[in-house]
């Protein structure tokens, strides 16, 4: 079906439609060049060099989909969206991002 791995323009894409903000690191004397996912109140969520890993359901579970729950009608919505994606992909973690995207795309209209 869709795409198996999302690519880097559309994790920022999702993080910042999340209400975070994705920053590119770049190298100096102290450090390597690197990504920081960083919350609306400045804390840094998650950091690394391959922003594909910030896609995992540790970082869903506990910064997106209590926030998406906020604006969806039910828990079970998103439940059943991510049980329909399974399907398709069998990476849990992708399958609530892929989830997570379309409900994101269907706000927007």
């Amino acid at each position: 079906m869709g795409m198996k791995e999302p690519t880097d323009d559309k994790i920022k894409k999702f993080w910042k439609w999340c209400g975070f903000k994705v920053i590119l690191i770049k190298e100096s004397f102290a450090t390597k060049e690197h990504w920081e996912i960083v919350a609306s109140y400045g804390d840094v969520i998650w950091d690394g060099f391959n922003l594909g890993s910030s896609v995992d359901l540790n970082n869903l579970f506990e910064y997106v989909v209590p926030k998406e729950l906020d604006y969806l009608p039910t828990y079970r919505f998103l439940f059943d969206r991510w049980l329909e994606k399974l399907e398709d992909y069998p990476d849990p973690a992708l399958a609530l991002f892929w989830a997570i995207w379309e409900v994101k795309q269907d706000e927007r209209g």
